[in-house]
């Protein structure tokens, strides 16, 4: 009943350590036992992400004020117990410093590393903006992302390991996807100093069926992809999103860490799939999930064009207006128009341009 739930919140929170703001095994501040207990007692919400308010999830709450507390020393513990010169960490984090020796100090684990993260994530929740530890934490998670990225990744077939020591697939999913769900970098982040891309557009009808030929000859320095999104006439590209895309286009031969991250985000989530049948949804990595699979929404049943960079020209199938829940009878009078942005590995974008037929330096339409 409520009393009870009442006498677990305040039992929990009394056996944490307000210095630290972690719980303890042993007397020794534990990350795994403190992102569990954070995670699935002191959650009253989803973690919130740029686009969307996080959900109620009372069901991870042990009472109805059960938020958690001491987010600043929570974040300033974790950010001195990151594995020396990494953004990441290791299972021996605030252990004693006689454990472990080489491992201690050279070794990084993907699971260690995604706990910390969704800890630091829950944590800046918890404090102002203007708090130091606010931007001291949104920088860690950045940088754990790029990090990972470029250490657990496999480089061939989207697995990843379980640490940076290893070249084997990790012996289960968890970890990578649940660390890109609590970062930022599937949110939308315009940075102003990135360059602008020079895209050349040629649009034309094929049986019906809407074509657009984008070439992406000479990648700007800064920018790793450009996405292509095509939505009908009054819509304002401000709003814009993974369900317009209609392509993606990558630098030749890219390693993950160079990649678009949505793209990267879809092989990941495909792999795991496939290699441990299991998709991120069952790992609560509910946005990731909600990011993934709405990519290319309102291409309907033709598929998101994945493309390499250069001279060759590459062909996407453009939305139909009847994908945008246009009636037929409407198609004639709808104008669907296309539209390009730069991102970077670490998912920050330039703004939106247009490709349309008026800007004669960037655009040409065939008849």
């Amino acid at each position: 009943g409520p009393d009870g739930v009442i006498v677990l919140q305040t039992e929990l929170e009394a056996i944490q350590d307000p210095n630290t703001g972690f719980w303890m095994i042993n007397g020794v501040p534990n990350l795994f036992v403190t992102e569990a207990i954070a995670s699935q007692c002191f959650s009253p919400k989803k973690l919130i992400h740029a686009e969307q308010n996080g959900a109620e999830t009372p069901w991870n709450a042990v009472g109805p004020d059960s938020v958690l507390r001491y987010g600043r020393n929570i974040i300033r513990t974790l950010l001195a117990a990151r594995v020396p010169n990494t953004p990441a960490w290791n299972s021996f984090a605030m252990q004693p410093k006689e454990m472990g020796g080489f491992q201690r100090d050279n070794k990084t684990e993907l699971k260690a590393t995604s706990a910390a993260v969704k800890l630091l994530a829950q944590a800046i929740t918890t404090i102002s903006i203007e708090d130091p530890e606010y931007a001291q934490a949104v920088d860690a998670i950045q940088k754990a992302y790029e990090y990972a990225i470029a250490n657990f990744v496999l480089k061939s077939g989207y697995l990843w390991s379980e640490n940076n020591l290893s070249g084997a697939p990790a012996a289960s999913a968890e970890g990578l996807l649940e660390l890109i769900n609590a970062s930022k970098a599937l949110e939308t982040r315009i940075n102003d100093e990135l360059p602008t891309p020079v895209i050349v557009c040629k649009r034309r009808e094929a049986a019906g069926l809407g074509k657009a030929t984008i070439t992406w000859a000479n990648p700007e320095k800064g920018l790793d992809a450009v996405r292509i999104y095509a939505a009908p006439a009054e819509f304002n590209p401000k709003f814009l999103n993974e369900k317009y895309l209609i392509g993606v286009i990558e630098k030749p031969n890219a390693l993950p860490k160079n990649q678009d991250p949505l793209m990267l985000a879809i092989r990941l989530v495909n792999a795991g799939k496939n290699k441990w049948g299991v998709a991120p949804e069952e790992l609560n990595a509910d946005y990731l999930a909600e990011k993934t699979a709405n990519a290319a929404q309102f291409l309907g049943k033709k598929r998101l064009t994945a493309a390499v960079a250069g001279e060759k020209p590459v062909t996407m199938n453009v939305s139909s207006p009847m994908g945008f829940g246009y009636d037929e009878s409407e198609v004639g009078n709808v104008t669907i128009k296309l539209y390009a942005v730069g991102v970077n590995a670490s998912g920050e974008t330039t703004h939106c341009i247009s490709l349309d037929a008026e800007d004669e330096e960037m655009t040409e339409t065939l008849d």
